[in-house]
Parts: structure tokens; C-alpha cells; sequence
């Protein structure tokens, strides 16, 4: 073989590597211009998990849209105020429900979605959280089994009493009901206090609640506590809160510690499980791809107070419940405090393929 036929060996491979790469970068940019004709909007991105892998934008695009839900709701029964025109959240046409998810079916105050129900009570938190899947993950059972044994609530502990206040609720309103997200707003009132609720869900069980609370008068609080009544069925299991192996131990004590970067757990059984965090109206979302020993540690004010606030998981009658508590505090009038929450009811799905094939996150706790 001569020098001359090895010259235009190299040259012919030149030219079909450097083809290749154009064919490439043209494919990946009529993929890129495919997607933004069908999705022009980021709301059109499936809420609570993106296809990282495959498509980089949609990532950024769920980001964006996933902080525009949360801040909406910072303002409770106001939240539609604060959604920029330009891509209005209230459509809910442009929320796709992906497979094999199906979309939200609103009953009355019955919120049904893929193999759960979440049944509302008057003030706005949810009365009965159930869970149609089988042990087995295989198929759907005809009785639910109950993931709490009665309703999410909060006790507001008044110092001159020693006792709960009682508040008036003035029924629940429905802000958006579509196939891919259901939003709702509460008022509960008393003599001292009043609680504005702000809340959403999306179809893969996904319930995001700002709790903002005013004082109407001064007022001074032994404590301010949120109940999580698991049922003794379901709660086998517990993975968070410094907790070492994943069995349930009796009793858990925990308090807000800026080395442990923890701020909820999650508890449950393969087919029935119940994940919560604690949030504020200061809350940001972690950065993605940074390590989170590089991040400041997030309180929220309102749950830790000073050092006053904590969790504590033990048995109590037929249940196991998870109270997180504030400690003891004084409100002025017009003082706000927000005590916001979210909670994430497993299994999502039975569909074992899914994990296979795309990376999925959920607000850098999952």
C-alpha cells in the first residue's frame, strides 16, 4: 500500500466522522425543536418527576415550574395573584398525565388517583389517606388499607388554658381541579388565631400545604404540634431522622440539628407508606447536582423555634403517631408564622420498568 492510498483512507474517515457528527447535532436539534412544539410551556412538563436522562430542558423547565407551584401557594387563599401571566398555572389542559399514571378524579371531597384515595376533612387536611395496592404490588385490592387511623390535624395549645383552641372551619374551596393537579384553600378560624390553608395535589400523590397562621390578638402558645396518626398496619418501617436501619423503632426522639440535614421521614410498608417533610415560607430548593455537606442547613423557623421544636414517634392507643412539635411562643397581633408541610403517599406505581428506563427526582428529597 502506498503513502498516496493511506493519505486518502485517512481523508475518507475524516469525511464520514465529520458527517456523522453533523447528522448528530441536526438530530439532536429537530429532537429539541419536536419538543418545544409540543410543549411551548413549561406547565406542560409532567409535575413531580422529569426524564433527566433524556431530555436536559424538560429538567430545567420542571425545575422552574415545580418552584412556581410552591411559591403560588405561599399566599394561601391569594396564591393566583402571584402566578406570572405568562404562564399561567390555572390551565390545567397543559399538565399531561404520563403512563401509567391515571388522571385525578375529584368526588365531592374524595381525591382519587393511581391506586389512592385521599378523603379531605372540612378544615382542608386530609381525613383518610388509603392505599388500594396490593402486598405483592401486583394489583389492586378491593379494601383499602388505611395508611392513618384518623385525620391530620394540628393542636394549637393556648398558655392560659393549658388547652386546644378550637377553630371554626369555614369549608374547603377548590381553586383548580384538572386531571394533574387539584388545588384547594381553607379558612379555619378562633377568638386568637386564624389559619389560612393553602394546598395542592398532583396525580402521582404528591400533596404540597402552606399552614399560615395569624394572630388576630396577642396571644401566648405552650406549643403548636402537627399530628401524624400512622396506623400500626402500615408503620413497620421507618427511613429518616438519624434513624439506623430501616426497621421502626418504638420510640424516636429528634431534634432540628444543622449537622443532620434532615427536616422528615418516611414510614410505611411496601404497599402503604406515608413520607412527610417541614417546611417555611423561607424555603428553598437545594441546588441540583451539589453536595448537600456544601449547603447551609435549612430551619424553618416556625418548626424549630429557637431550638424549641422536634418530632417525636411513639405508640399511642391503636395508633403510632408522629407529632412534630414548635415549643412554647408569644404572637403579636398581626404576627404570621408559616407551618408548612408535604407529604408523599408510596407506592407511586407498579409499573418495575419505570426505574429502568428514566432517573426521576422530586424537589432533592428522592
Amino acid at each position: 500500500m502506498t503513502i498516496k492510498h493511506v493519505k486518502t483512507i485517512k481523508h475518507t474517515f475524516f469525511v464520514c466522522l465529520l458527517s456523522f457528527s453533523y447528522l448528530t447535532v441536526a438530530a439532536q436539534q429537530t429532537d429539541t425543536l419536536q419538543t418545544d412544539k409540543e410543549n411551548p410551556d413549561p406547565a406542560s412538563t409532567p409535575p413531580a418527576f422529569s426524564r433527566g436522562i433524556k431530555n436536559n430542558k424538560a429538567n430545567k423547565a420542571e425545575v422552574n415550574w415545580r418552584m412556581r407551584v410552591y411559591n403560588s401557594n405561599q399566599a394561601g387563599t391569594s396564591s393566583e395573584t402571584e402566578i406570572p401571566k405568562s404562564r399561567p398555572l390555572n390551565n390545567s389542559d397543559k399538565i399531561k398525565v404520563p403512563k401509567p399514571y391515571m388522571p385525578l378524579q375529584l368526588t365531592g371531597n374524595e381525591i382519587s388517583l393511581l391506586g389512592r384515595k385521599v378523603i379531605l376533612n372540612a378544615n382542608g387536611f386530609p381525613d383518610k389517606i388509603q392505599s388500594f395496592f396490593t402486598p405483592d404490588m401486583r394489583g389492586m385490592a378491593s379494601t383499602p388499607t388505611n395508611i392513618i387511623t384518623e385525620a391530620v390535624h394540628f393542636h394549637i395549645i393556648n398558655s392560659a388554658t393549658h388547652k386546644d383552641i378550637k377553630f371554626r372551619n369555614l369549608g374547603i374551596t377548590y381553586k383548580q381541579t384538572g386531571p394533574g393537579i387539584i388545588k384547594w384553600s381553607a379558612v379555619n378560624t378562633s377568638d386568637g388565631l386564624k389559619m389560612d390553608i393553602g394546598a395542592s395535589i398532583f396525580f402521582d400523590g404528591f400533596l404540597s400545604y402552606t399552614v399560615k397562621i395569624t394572630a388576630i390578638q396577642d396571644v401566648k402558645l405552650d406549643d403548636i404540634k402537627l399530628h401524624l396518626p400512622y396506623s400500626m398496619q402500615t408503620a413497620e418501617y421507618l427511613v429518616g431522622l438519624s434513624n439506623k436501619g430501616v426497621n421502626r423503632p418504638d420510640t424516636l426522639k429528634w431534634k432540628w440539628d444543622m449537622d443532620t440535614k434532615q427536616d422528615g421521614a418516611w414510614i410505611g410498608i411496601r404497599n402503604a407508606g406515608l413520607q412527610y417533610s417541614l417546611l417555611d415560607d423561607k424555603y428553598v430548593r437545594p441546588l441540583q447536582n451539589k453536595s448537600h455537606l456544601e449547603e447551609p442547613r435549612y430551619l424553618p423557623s416556625s418548626w424549630d423555634n429557637n431550638g424549641k421544636g422536634g418530632m417525636l414517634i411513639t405508640e399511642k392507643g391503636t395508633s403510632m403517631l408522629s407529632e412534630s412539635y414548635s415549643g412554647t411562643r408569644e404572637m403579636k397581633k398581626g404576627e404570621t408564622l408559616y407551618y408548612n408541610f408535604t407529604l408523599l403517599i408510596t407506592p407511586m406505581t407498579m409499573d418495575q420498568q419505570l426505574q429502568w428506563l428514566d432517573r426521576f427526582y422530586r424537589d432533592g428529597k428522592l
